[in-house]
């Protein structure tokens, strides 16, 4: 999620919302936008472009998919009971730790 983030440059919303069926290996189309529990459609019409997806990232991407069981639909990054994950939650239990464990602030 970290990655798709880095190399996207999309929105929080978007990010909670991506699909494995707008996904083809090269693009990801940005079609919704999660905030909090509401789905709604991208913020503007330049948002709901389609995404260009660098190799590192489609690497990335794959392993991802293939450690979830390959789905070709539904969200791209589900938490443990399949809804949208929230990013403070992913940054309070996993990456502040992670960034204490190696002695970073």
């Amino acid at each position: 999620m970290v990655a798709t983030a880095a190399f996207t440059g999309v929105r929080e919303g978007e990010l909670r919302g991506l699909l494995w069926e707008n996904y083809d290996g090269e693009q990801i189309r940005i079609t919704q936008s999660v905030w909090r529990k509401h789905i709604q459609e991208p913020k503007t019409k330049k948002s709901a472009a389609s995404v260009p997806i660098i190799p590192r990232l489609a690497e990335r991407l794959e392993l991802h998919r293939a450690l979830m069981g390959t789905p070709t639909s539904g969200l791209v990054f589900p938490n443990s009971v399949g809804k949208p994950m929230c990013m403070a939650r992913l940054t309070r239990d996993i990456i502040r730790p992670a960034f204490l464990n190696a002695g970073l602030q």
